[in-house]
């Protein structure tokens, strides 16, 4: 699973968490209202993640690596995460994406929230 650091925005029955670079999410997961301006941690499965061309986007950042593996083609994302790329895996083969900035979307049902000891928010 793809995790990123993330600051508890606005919390709710639909809690909007701003990731680094300043892009605010909205989960669509409750979280209690206390929690809002915490440090938290948003999930997302490279599986779950689909490149978009709309303003609806989880995030955007320039593809470094491509990985062709036949079935499905694993997309190395720098510019979101300090430290680790994010993995995005796509269905078939694809271009090859290395260098182009490219933006992402998931379905809100398929994203994760963890507090600061890592214990999951449930739906």
């Amino acid at each position: 699973m793809n995790i990123m650091p993330a600051t508890l925005e606005r919390a709710g029955p639909s809690a909007v968490v701003t990731l680094s670079g300043g892009k605010s999410v909205d989960t669509g997961i409750a979280v209690d209202e206390a929690d809002t301006g915490a440090k938290v941690s948003f999930g997302v499965r490279p599986e779950d993640l689909e490149i978009t061309t709309g303003e609806d986007f989880l995030f955007e950042g320039t593809v470094s690596i491509v990985e062709a593996l036949g079935e499905v083609t694993l997309l190395y994302v720098e510019g979101l995460s300090e430290h680790e790329p994010i993995i995005a895996k796509v269905a078939g083969h694809q271009k090859n994406f290395r260098g182009e900035r490219l933006r992402f979307t998931a379905d809100k049902s398929k994203l994760h929230l963890f507090d600061a000891d890592g214990l999951s928010y449930r739906r």
